[in-house]
């Protein structure tokens, strides 16, 4: 592609006037390209913004890759969207824009393309889009035509769809077939019907809701060209422009252009070199261009949308020409075919479509004049040719030969304020006529684009000179004014013009106000200027101040910036606060609006110290009562921050001793951290008693920890020293240790304790039921000892020792002493069971307990005193002496000689008597050793011992007496050993049945006598049958002496011996009967162990009798002498089974 260069100095006139502007567009470049499309709308909405631009002079391509593309798929192939906004030049691609905020959808129905090129030629260039609720339109959107022509295609309907039948086509989206209507046709065109097309219902096409066509085919034929054989001519083409078909040129509308397509342009501009422009204007867009003439609409518009205008006269691009004016319909240039009030007669250009030649008639503006040799003329009258009538020529004159419009008109235009601009003019040329009238129109410079012109308006000024006011203007906007003055001939072309600049007045409102914060005492403001900047803002002012609302009636700081930067740095906040900031801009006129305001937080920081209110150890001993030592730890009470800085998520405690500038301990509270003064329990198994700390805390918030407190420092209360070093002491005579205090005291030591367990020595090692006692002594003492006769009897005694501080520590190694003295028990209660029952001649008494702590019992004694009728226990005492002093030597005479010892028992029988009680008064002889012990000296005072039968109607009492082994003895027959004794209180006094007997024990009396009558006449009867049986049966041979050899004996169960029966220690019935039989021990034995010596004669049997209680009863107790000797049947009871 050739271009044609121009000189500079149409570069300076470019750049002064749209004159300038006019004559560099003479630079045409050949070869088509330059290129266009624009759309911006047809059709799209889907709610608003499409565009798609284009324009272009050389190079852009790509496709695939992007840059436009498509032309075709319509289901969203073909690349594309995503929304794009991109935007690049020299000489734009704007390409697609979507608004986000309203999210419009971006199938965008299609065609579409551009490439380019330029100078290796190239082009492409076609547009289309559609929608706008399409089903179905175009009726054009490009055609074209020629090799064999007719054509047709067309559609249209919409009227708001909701389709209904049939329709189809395509073509180069292929299908077609039937078509089925509104129209296609055809008949001749090939080449081969070129491309595009569409339309639809049917199934909808998926309800992009087609429409679409374009067709050009050209190829030759109409005014021809070259393709094989269709041997050039072309030219002439003017305001619709069309021939190339390769390559006779013209091309050209939209808003046209040269070799001929005979210029217009401004207004919106356009291709080839009008250089483009549009953006905000050119009505309802599309436009497309090159191919021989693709797509159009601008510049005088027309339908289906590029949004109507033309008819009248009609003219540019799509309105497809025609006017030709001269005032005629309604003169014209509906983007322009020019006129108002020029043109017809013989026509012109810009674009009364020529014709004229040597001009005349309207706006072949006048010229022919001159004639004469030079003629031509005439063209709707401007005359002359030959013939001397109309001659003129040389200085013209007359007729047709002399006048011209008015020129040179000189403009100047200058502010009055921020909304008045003054317009004077000076005409230099009046034509030769009077200047009859002028008129006035303006367009002004916005963000880089002129907006369209105002209409003229008409001033009423004639002559020469004038001047103007032009009010309701923007402040400080470039405008360009332009003026034409008219005389009778008509108005100076083109208008003459001259730009002016408004007043600057206060800006807008700054928008988009951002604050960031970017430390913890900055924020970085940054903003839109205003929309309308109103003239150059110098500077901005900032107002903020600590607070979360934007209602404040003002602001309590103000910062200026230094230029019209709409960045600033806000510091020396206070960290972690809320401020709202606003700002406005000034220009020479004043500060203008403010921002919305906005609200932000500066960032975290160090949170100042807490303060340490007061600390000390949790407890005042660190060492508890059982020598356990107490989990160590301290409370702190302190007060939060001042200033947090952040959000505070934790307190750290910081432990220190006195030997390292570190912490050893560390530890995070997440607890009550809303709470203004805290106390806390801080423990830690490295802390000590009785050692000096200090404590600090600090803060923590979400980013950084906090300046630790001012150390609060404590020394910890004292703990448990370890155990002292023991030493025994113990001698015959005494117990006894000495110690020596731990080094490990953990405190100060404040004495030392004695701990003494004394258990009693048959229960030793059991310490259950020990006797626990401590005594505590001052540092100095270092020893304790005691006699062993002030200490327990019986017993033996542990030592140990601790040192104590504000508790007892650790116990020493534990020393024993054993004391080996016994002592009688020093009490023995009595039973506080249900009241006595008597029979006339017992009763029944229950058995206390007695304790063996002082050593073990070996004999325990019932005895029994009968006392008057009228007579108390403590007349009794009087009489008798107490119960300790009867029989012995210390007791009155009739406490010597009026007791008896009922019953005796050794140390097992009686534990095992015990739980069920004794009758007294049963009658049977009391021969256990224990029943002979008394403490009367002189011989035949006491009376025998033994449970005698009570006498009727008489009052008793009884006393345990109890007495303690002071030495031991191994043998057998040893029965007189060194002992001591206890005796218990008088019982209450019991009365037996019969005549002078209470009442209440009247009733018993009865029935015990009722029954013993009965008991003994069944006895009676049955007892001599069984002892003579028993007899007969087991005697021995008469005259034998000795023992006779016994069988084996036989075994009898000691736990179905009643409690009476008394069986010795070795469990054994020696030498009583031939059959030896074996009576095992159930009982306590006395010391010699054994019954002996039962002569093989004896009439006593032991005999079983087949009752199933296998229990043997009755058993006598043996006589004094500890042998059962001459024992008849009928005088004592058998031993016999129940």
């Amino acid at each position: 592609m050739e271009v044609l260069n121009t000189t500079s100095k149409c570069q300076v006139l470019r750049s002064r006037s749209l004159l300038g502007l006019l004559l560099c567009l003479s630079a045409v470049v050949s070869g088509v390209a330059d290129v266009t499309i624009t759309s911006k709308f047809p059709y799209y909405s889907d709610n608003d913004y499409t565009w798609l631009y284009c324009y272009y002079t050389g190079r852009i391509i790509n496709q695939r890759g992007y840059y436009l593309g498509l032309e075709l798929d319509t289901g969203s192939g073909q690349v594309f969207p995503p929304a794009r906004n991109t935007y690049s030049n020299p000489r734009r691609t704007r390409v697609w824009y979507y608004d986000p905020r309203i999210n419009v959808p971006v199938h965008l129905t299609n065609a579409i393309s551009c490439i380019v090129q330029q100078n290796g030629v190239s082009n492409k260039v076609i547009t289309i889009k559609m929608r706008e609720e399409a089903d179905v339109k175009p009726r054009q959107f490009s055609r074209t035509v020629n090799v064999g022509d007719p054509v047709t295609l067309e559609m249209v309907r919409n009227p708001d769809s909701n389709w209904t039948g049939d329709l189809e086509w395509k073509k180069d989206g292929v299908a077609l077939q039937g078509e089925t209507s509104l129209t296609l046709n055809i008949n001749s065109v090939q080449y081969s019907d070129q491309g595009i097309y569409e339309c639809y219902y049917r199934g909808a096409y998926s309800d992009r809701k087609q429409g679409i066509t374009r067709l050009i085919v050209r190829a030759c034929a109409e005014n021809k060209y070259e393709p094989p054989g269709c041997s050039s001519d072309c030219p002439v083409c003017y305001n619709g422009g069309v021939c190339h078909d390769q390559t006779g040129e013209c091309v050209c509308p939209p808003g046209f252009m040269g070799t001929n397509c005979r210029t217009a342009c401004p207004s919106g501009l356009f291709g080839k070199t009008c250089s483009f422009s549009c953006s905000g204007g050119c009505q309802g867009q599309l436009m497309t261009v090159p191919d021989p003439v693709g797509c159009t609409c601008p510049p005088g518009l027309t339908g289906m949308t590029c949004q109507d205008a033309c008819h009248e006269g009609s003219y540019g691009a799509s309105c497809t020409q025609t006017c030709h004016c001269q005032s005629g319909p309604s003169a014209c240039n509906r983007e322009t075919g020019a006129c108002t009030g020029g043109c017809a007669a013989g026509w012109e250009g810009n674009s009364c479509q020529i014709e004229c030649n040597g001009k005349y008639g309207s706006n072949c503006t006048t010229t022919c004049g001159h004639c004469y040799s030079g003629q031509i003329c005439n063209r709707f009258d401007g005359v002359c040719p030959t013939g001397l009538d109309f001659r003129c020529d040389s200085g013209y004159h007359g007729i047709n030969c002399d006048q011209e419009r008015p020129d040179d008109v000189r403009v100047t235009v200058t502010s009055v304020n921020s909304t008045t601009l003054q317009v004077t003019w000076t005409v230099g040329v009046s034509g030769n006529l009077d200047i009859i009238n002028s008129q006035v129109r303006y367009r002004s410079l916005i963000n880089g684009e002129w907006t369209p012109h105002s209409p003229w308006r008409l001033t009423g000024i004639s002559g020469k000179n004038g001047t103007v006011h032009i009010s309701g203007l923007l402040p400080a906007v470039l405008y360009l004014v332009q003026v034409s003055v008219q005389n009778a001939i008509g108005w100076n072309r083109p208008p003459a013009w001259a730009t002016g600049l408004t007043d600057e007045a206060p800006p807008g409102p700054p928008h988009g106000l951002q604050a960031t914060p970017t430390s913890h005492n900055t924020v970085r403001l940054s903003w839109h200027p205003p929309v309308r900047t109103n003239g150059v803002i110098g500077n901005y002012t900032v107002q903020y101040e600590a607070s979360s609302s934007c209602n404040s009636p003002g602001f309590s700081h103000e910062v200026a910036t230094t230029d019209n930067s709409a960045t600033a740095v806000i510091g020396d906040l206070v960290p972690y606060t809320n401020y709202t900031f606003r700002v406005r801009g000034a220009t020479d006129a004043g500060g203008g609006d403010f921002s919305d305001c906005i609200i932000t937080r500066t960032l975290e920081y160090y949170p100042t110290a807490p303060v340490i209110l007061k600390l000390e150890d949790e407890h005042d001993c660190n060492c508890d009562g059982s020598n356990v030592a107490r989990a160590m730890a301290l409370k702190i009470q302190f007060r939060r921050p001042d200033n947090v800085y952040g959000q505070l998520q934790a307190y750290q405690f910081s432990l220190y001793n006195s030997s390292t500038k570190e912490p050893f301990h560390q530890e995070n509270m997440t607890s009550g951290l809303q709470q203004e003064n805290l106390t806390v329990i801080f423990s830690s198994a490295q802390i000590q008693p009785a050692r000096n700390y200090s404590v600090t805390v600090s803060a923590i918030n979400t980013v950084y920890r906090g300046s630790e407190s001012h150390p609060g420092v404590v020394q910890t209360s004292d703990g448990c020293p370890d155990a002292p070093t023991v030493e025994s002491q113990v001698t015959d005579d005494s117990c006894g240790l000495i110690w020596t205090s731990p080094t490990r005291t953990r405190g100060t030591l404040t004495g030392h304790s004695v701990t003494r367990t004394v258990i009693p020595r048959h229960q030793y090692p059991d310490d259950s039921n020990a006797e626990v006692t401590k005594e505590t002594f001052d540092l100095a003492a270092h020893q304790w000892s005691a006699l062993k006769q002030n200490l327990s009897a019986n017993s033996v005694i542990r030592l140990t020792v601790q040192s104590v501080t504000c508790g007892e520590g650790g116990k020493s190694k534990e020393l024993s002493c054993e004391i080996t003295r016994v002592e009688p028990p020093a009490v023995i209660p009595l039973s506080s069971g249900p009241p006595v029952v008597s029979t006339a001649k017992s009763f029944h008494m229950d058995l206390p307990g007695v304790s063996e702590r002082n050593g073990p019992i070996s004999c325990y004694q019932v005895i029994v005193v009968k006392m008057t009728k009228d007579e108390t226990l403590e007349g009794l005492g009087r009489r008798v002496g107490a119960p300790d002093v009867i029989l012995t030597d210390e007791a009155p005479q009739e406490g010597q000689t009026e007791p008896y010892v009922a019953l005796g028992f050794s140390r097992q029988q009686y534990k095992q008597t015990v739980a069920r009680g004794m009758d007294i008064g049963t009658g049977e002889v009391c021969e256990h050793e224990c029943c002979r012990r008394i403490e009367v000296t002189t011989a035949g005072l006491a009376k025998d011992p033994g449970n005698k039968e009570l006498e009727q109607a008489t009052k008793y009492t009884a006393v345990i007496r109890v007495y303690v082994a002071t030495s031991t003895s191994a043998g057998r027959r040893k029965r007189d050993t060194e002992r001591a004794y206890s005796t218990s209180h008088f019982i209450s006094p019991v009365i037996t049945q019969g005549e002078g007997a209470s009442a209440s024990n009247f009733p018993n009396a009865i029935g015990a006598i009722i029954g013993g009558a009965v008991a003994a006449v069944v006895v009676i009867l049955i007892i001599p049958i069984f002892v003579y049986i028993f007899y007969v049966s087991r005697r021995p041979s008469r005259g034998t002496e000795g023992k006779q050899a016994a069988p084996q004996p036989k075994e009898l169960d000691r736990n179905n011996i009643r409690a009476g029966s008394y069986v010795p220690d070795d469990g054994e019935y020696e030498d009583t009967l031939p059959s030896n039989v074996n009576l095992q021990q159930i009982g306590t034995g006395t010391d010699n162990d054994g019954y002996e010596n039962i002569p093989m004669d004896a009439s006593v049997t032991l005999q079983r009798s087949g009752s199933s209680s296998g229990v043997y009863e009755n058993v006598p107790p043996p006589p004094p002498n500890g042998h059962y000797e001459e024992l008849r049947p009928a005088v004592y009871q058998s031993l016999q089974k129940c």
